[in-house]
């Protein structure tokens, strides 16, 4: 009983760790640091699920930064070629 008490507790205290670290949107480190806190907790908390989606989810946002933004094509020389062989 008393084992089942402590994992209670560390499960408990595990899910205020990981509530304040995602509203406060903590460093990715952070996150991944007590995401696996949470897997080895040695009980099934489902909020471990939902806080590797938020790295996920954290990490894809990561990548799409770096991916520098497009610019809309230039057509005017496209025109160009089509007026200059006669096509409108």
């Amino acid at each position: 009983m008393r084992s089942s008490c402590r994992l209670l507790a560390k499960a408990q205290d595990w899910l205020a760790w990981a509530g304040s670290a995602a509203k406060s949107r903590a460093p990715l480190k952070r996150m991944r640091e007590v995401l696996h806190a949470g897997l080895r907790l040695g009980v099934e908390v489902p909020q471990v699920d939902e806080l590797r989606l938020e790295i996920r989810r954290r990490e894809w946002e990561e990548q799409a930064k770096k991916v520098p933004a497009c610019s809309p094509p230039d057509f005017k020389p496209l025109h160009k070629l089509a007026s200059s062989i006669g096509v409108s």
